[in-house]
C-alpha cells in the first residue's frame, strides 16, 4: 500500500484525481476497442475503479471514484455461473452477449456494455492505447463528483453515516479525505456552487 499512501500525501504534485491509483500498473483490463477509446479498468489490492472515453451521458465519462471492496471482481457472463443470486440481477443482454459485469459487496453492481477484455502484460501498442484514457481523462466523472457531495453532506449532518455508508465501500477513511477530494474535483469552487451549476 506504500505506493498509494506516498502519492497522497504528496498532493500538491498531483495532475488528476488520484494520480496514486489510477497508473498504469494498476490497468487490469478493458471493455470496448483498444483503438477507439475503451473504458480502462484499475485494480490495487482492494482498491479499483475505471476511466470511461466514450458514453452519451457526458456526465459519465471520466474517472470513477476510488471504491473498496474484498469480494471485487470483473467478469464476462457464462453459462458456468449458476448462482441465483447473481443470475438474477443481470438483464438479458448482457446475458445473451456475454457482457462484463462487476461484482462487489455482495452484489452485482456494475454491467458494461461489452466484453471484458483482461490483460496482465501489456505490449508496447497496447499499453499506449490504453494509457491514453489515464492523460486524456484526469477527472473524476461528474455524476461521481455529485455523488460525493452527497455523501460528504450527510456525513457532516450524521457522524454514523460516514463510518457505516462510506468508509466500507470507499477509499475514505476520514471525512476531510472525502472533502479534499471534492474541492479538487470543483477546481476551487465552492462544492454547493459547483452542484447548483451541474444539476
Amino acid at each position: 500500500m506504500a505506493k498509494i499512501s506516498l502519492a497522497r500525501n504528496l498532493s500538491d504534485l498531483v495532475m488528476g484525481y488520484r494520480d496514486d491509483f489510477y497508473i498504469a500498473e494498476n490497468i487490469i483490463g478493458y471493455t470496448g476497442t483498444a483503438t477507439l477509446h475503451p473504458t480502462v479498468y484499475f485494480k490495487y489490492q482492494y482498491l479499483f475503479g475505471h476511466i470511461t472515453q466514450n458514453h452519451r451521458n457526458p456526465q459519465n465519462i471520466g474517472r470513477t471514484v476510488v471504491y473498496w471492496a474484498t469480494d471485487y471482481c470483473a467478469m464476462n457472463y457464462s453459462k458456468e455461473i449458476t448462482d441465483p443470486a447473481i443470475l438474477e440481477k443481470l438483464t438479458p443482454r448482457t446475458t445473451e452477449n456475454g457482457r462484463m459485469f462487476e461484482f462487489y459487496h455482495g452484489e452485482v453492481r456494475h454491467k458494461s456494455r461489452d466484453q471484458f477484455i483482461p490483460v496482465q502484460n501489456l505490449n508496447t501498442t497496447l499499453s499506449s492505447q490504453l494509457f491514453i484514457a489515464i492523460h486524456s481523462y484526469p477527472r473524476m466523472k461528474i455524476k461521481d463528483i455529485k455523488c460525493c457531495i452527497e455523501l460528504y453532506r450527510r456525513s457532516c449532518s450524521d457522524k454514523t453515516f460516514f463510518s457505516s455508508r462510506v468508509t466500507p465501500y470507499f477509499d475514505y477513511r476520514e471525512v476531510e479525505d472525502l472533502k479534499r477530494d471534492i474541492e479538487y474535483s470543483c477546481e476551487g469552487e465552492n462544492m454547493y456552487e459547483w452542484l447548483a451549476r451541474h444539476s
